[in-house]
């Protein structure tokens, strides 16, 4: 590297600490700028209840969701005896968190993205293993989606255009900490611009710019996961990193090869 890179890190305080050494046993120095908090929101069992109308498909699209998702699995005797007929899933991560978590399950697709994972429905991958069960697709299959309060539309949009009904079960709110709000400034203004923010989650991305008043041409961004690219290009982030896996470690090398 010409110059010694330096990343700001944009997930949970939690996170950021966890990871921090990864980029700094690699030379990469680390900012640590939480861009978003997580607070659990109540589960409401008898709502829950009233939504569902059958036995579900189940759609996991982050690690969060995928976490509060088998607590309830764990805790909650309405979840926990849900019979699901298969997962769809987005990331290797909650892949793996559910194949560890539950035994016999039926993960009939994953992909890197929200759009991929509509593209692979659609064109039938997602399908084949239910036809080999002799299942027919209803018109309107319903997918339990355990999620954020705040998520991007084009995966729901993409299911409902191909016979999906999506029942949203929002288990968790991504905030701005105020600690974070208060320091945004400084910490950006000390450094001159010699740095890559990374950003994984749209949500991180979307509290970043409600905070930013500068040039989106000024900075230069790394995202892990193509949805999380999608939002910074949204925000018109020209100058972008995408490692091909969405792990830290790719992106650590992608950004040791590219300084």
């Amino acid at each position: 590297m010409s110059r010694r890179l330096t990343v700001v890190l944009t997930r949970t305080q939690e996170d950021n600490q966890e990871i921090a050494p990864f980029f700094e046993e690699s030379g990469i120095q680390v900012i640590s700028l939480p861009m978003i908090a997580i607070r659990e929101l109540q589960f409401n069992a008898e709502q829950f209840s009233e939504r569902r109308t059958s036995t579900p498909l189940v759609l996991l699209t982050s690690r969060r969701g995928t976490e509060q998702w088998l607590r309830l699995r764990c805790e909650d005797e309405l979840v926990k005896n849900i019979e699901v007929r298969g997962y769809m899933i987005v990331g290797k991560r909650s892949e793996e968190m559910i194949r560890s978590a539950e035994h016999d399950v039926r993960v009939l697709v994953v992909a890197g993205s929200g759009i991929e994972l509509v593209e692979k429905i659609g064109g039938g991958k997602g399908n084949e293993e239910k036809e080999e069960r002799g299942e027919g697709r209803a018109s309107s299959e319903e997918v339990l989606y355990p999620c954020s309060t705040v998520r991007r539309d084009e995966l729901l949009m993409g299911l409902n255009a191909i016979g999906y009904r999506v029942v949203e079960l929002p288990l968790y709110e991504p905030i701005l900490p105020e600690e974070s709000r208060e320091q945004f400034s400084g910490v950006l203004e000390e450094f001159g611009g010699q740095f890559v923010i990374a950003f994984f989650s749209p949500s991180a991305v979307e509290n970043f710019f409600s905070l930013w008043e500068g040039d989106p041409a000024t900075l230069e961004c790394a995202a892990i996961g193509r949805t999380t690219a999608a939002a910074l290009e949204d925000r018109g982030i020209t100058n972008l990193i995408v490692p091909e896996h969405p792990e830290t470690p790719s992106l650590i090398q992608t950004l040791k090869t590219s300084f």
